[in-house]
């Protein structure tokens, strides 16, 4: 299949994921025009960082089982559990505030 590669360079204060989605809504309308059989897809860093999220989704539950699991061997109780579990969602809701 006949393909065409775009690469840019673009400006270090912003992100490749910002660019490309930008990009994308501004093609939506060229692609809308296509002819059939044609097409503009995204790939690349977008792509690859799709399908390692879909991969790691798929053990998040499994992991945060088993951080439980040692956190509850490390504080010896259930409310110490909820404790730990508690201030370190404050943390990052602070984190997320402040930077």
């Amino acid at each position: 299949m006949p393909t065409i590669t775009v690469q840019c360079d673009i400006d270090d204060a912003l992100q490749p994921p910002e660019v490309t989605t930008e990009l994308e809504k501004s093609f939506q309308p060229v692609r809308d025009k296509l002819p059939a059989g044609y097409s503009i897809n995204v790939g690349a860093n977008t792509e690859e960082s799709a399908k390692a999220n879909a991969a790691l989704a798929a053990i998040f539950p499994a992991m945060i089982v088993c951080m439980l699991v040692v956190i509850i061997f490390q504080v010896r109780s259930l409310p110490a559990l909820a404790m730990t579990v508690l201030t370190a969602l404050s943390g990052w809701w602070e984190l997320s505030l402040f930077c």
